[in-house]
């Protein structure tokens, strides 16, 4: 069941337009209960914008959030109100293309008629054509291993670490991260 048959006032624009969230049951009594009817107005006449809905009863945005993602209703209002301005965006898409705007034919082709094969391929190479470099760091838990096209290998710390994170050789801190460079490359991260 929608809000707008709960509260079939809702449909009328001048309702919405007269109800005072000032007065409202939500907003007289902060640390009473909020009450669907409140919630629904706001988002109608603020445009589904929380923040300004929170601001609007008194209540904190987290709580507003909180209190529409558990309701099935006003979680469809919420959802209609951004369609609808999705929908408003999309009308003002198409008077720009269709005037000529040059920008705004080129978004609507690689967005909308990417179906139709309008679309930006980039491909990624290294110098002169040559595959990327891949490097990663990670932290020295013991869990890491990295698979390398020939096969899976443990990472090994670079000199002067130890797996333990003490010093090495060279009498320095050891760094916690480790530097593999391969070239394709798969981490897979198990749990001890």
């Amino acid at each position: 069941m929608s809000i707008f048959e709960t509260y079939q006032d809702l449909t009328r624009s001048d309702f919405v337009e007269r109800y005072s969230l000032q007065s409202c049951p939500t907003t007289r009594d902060i640390n009473g209960p909020i009450l669907d009817l409140d919630v629904a107005v706001a988002l109608l006449r603020l445009d589904g914008n929380i923040g300004a809905v929170a601001q609007q009863l008194g209540r904190s945005r987290r709580t507003i959030d909180t209190y529409i993602s558990r309701n099935p209703q006003l979680q469809e209002l919420q959802e209609d109100i951004y369609e609808a301005f999705v929908d408003d965006a999309e009308a003002q898409a198409r008077k720009l293309a269709r005037a000529g705007d040059g920008g705004m034919v080129k978004f609507v082709l690689s967005t909308i008629g990417k179906r139709r094969g309008y679309v930006t391929r980039v491909e990624a190479t290294g110098k002169d054509g040559a595959p990327l470099g891949v490097q990663f760091f990670l932290p020295l838990n013991g869990r890491e291993t990295v698979g390398v096209e020939n096969g899976a290998h443990d990472i090994v710390p670079e000199i002067g670490h130890t797996p333990d994170g003490g010093t090495g050789e060279s009498g320095e801190s050891a760094d916690p991260r480790h530097r593999v460079d391969a070239g394709p490359v798969s981490v897979e991260t198990g749990s001890e």
